[in-house]
């Protein structure tokens, strides 16, 4: 992965201006997904999680399904995805 390039747009988007962002780790039972969750207030405002599946561009590209608990089923989420062509790559979103 380019750390600097993802890390720079990740912090960017995920963090934002707000002085009272608290970013904890959240649960995860995957070897290859992170998640973080960006709180304001004591309150989730945000949450980013991260495939770190390696695909560098040959045969099928993996995917993850993601289910949050604890969410009411009336909730709606904006949803922003982070795509790059390959693992390696130095450009997109």
């Amino acid at each position: 992965m380019q750390g600097a390039y993802y890390g720079a747009l990740l912090v960017q988007e995920l963090i934002g201006p707000n002085l009272g962002t608290k970013v904890v780790e959240l649960p995860s039972n995957s070897n290859y997904t992170a998640a973080y969750g960006v709180y304001e207030n004591d309150k989730l405002a945000r949450a980013v999680l991260l495939n770190s599946q390696v695909y560098v561009g040959q045969g099928d590209r993996q995917n993850i399904t993601v289910q949050f608990r604890g969410v009411a089923e009336n909730s709606s989420f904006k949803v922003k995805r982070f795509h790059t062509p390959t693992t390696n790559a130095t450009e997109g979103w």
